[in-house]
This record gives C-alpha cells, structure tokens and sequence, in this order.
C-alpha cells in the first residue's frame, strides 16, 4: 500500500521555516563576530570571505552542485544532461575547479571503454546542506522579480 504524502498547512510550514532560519541566524552570529574581531578587520574578512566563495560565483558551479546533491553519483553524460545549456568544454572545466577545491571527487574505472564518475566529497556535501538556509530562506521570502 503506497505511502500519503504528508500535507503541511502553508501557514504552519513558513512559521516553522522562520523560526528554523532565526534559529540559525542566533547561533551563527556569536562565532561570526568573533572571527571578525580576531582578523585583521572587516576589510581583511570581507577579502577572506570573498575569496572562499568565489569558486561558487562561476557559471554553472551552483547547478553543478545541487545536480550531484540531489542526484548522487553521476557521470559525465549524465551531468551533461542534467545541466540543460551547459558545453562539454564548461562542464569539464567547472569539474576539474570543483576537484581542486576538494569539493568533488573524480573516480576514473579502468574499464573499456573508461568511465568516469563524478560525486560530491564530504566537503561538498556539506556546503550543500549549509547552503540549505539561504536556500529556502530566498525561496520563501525572495527575491522580488
């Protein structure tokens, strides 16, 4: 017997969503104003932070990203497919930067023909969860268009 989906009042979804992100907003705050007292000031942070996510700034790195979290283990065809628009040039470009970031891992199977599989690292999947927040935090409350 197949199982009913739960159904959530709208109302009672976003109030539990709104105390979950000032929640997080609470217990992040404390730490956060510490690493920015203990820089070289909010200059020097600003620098780091920017830094940090500027891999995330690239084209197709965000789609990437949430294709394999979602998806699990793919390959490159598969990627390919999933990402409607992306080039085979930008697709193995954005891999190979996700690689060296430490945010995926690339398994290349000695088989004929080779395969190639592609999945987030433990890194990678945590930026994936942490990223969840903001995600639905904008999904809720914006952008405005």
């Amino acid at each position: 017997m197949p199982e009913e989906a739960l159904e959530l009042d709208p109302e009672l979804l976003d109030a539990l969503l709104e105390q979950r992100i000032q929640q997080n907003i609470e217990e992040l705050a404390e730490p956060w104003e510490g690493m920015v007292e203990a820089s070289g000031g909010l200059q020097d942070e600003i620098d780091q932070t920017v830094r940090s996510l500027r891999i995330f700034f690239r084209k197709w790195v965000v789609e990437l990203m949430f294709v394999l979290s979602q998806k699990g283990t793919l390959r490159f065809n598969e990627l390919k497919t999933s990402l409607e628009g992306i080039s085979s040039r930008t697709l193995s470009k954005r891999l190979t930067e996700l690689e060296d970031q430490g945010l995926i891992d690339r398994t290349l199977f000695d088989e004929m023909p080779v395969r190639v599989e592609y999945e987030l690292t433990e890194k990678g999947t945590n930026v994936a969860m942490l990223a969840l927040p903001m995600i639905i935090y904008l999904r809720v409350h914006g952008p405005k268009e």
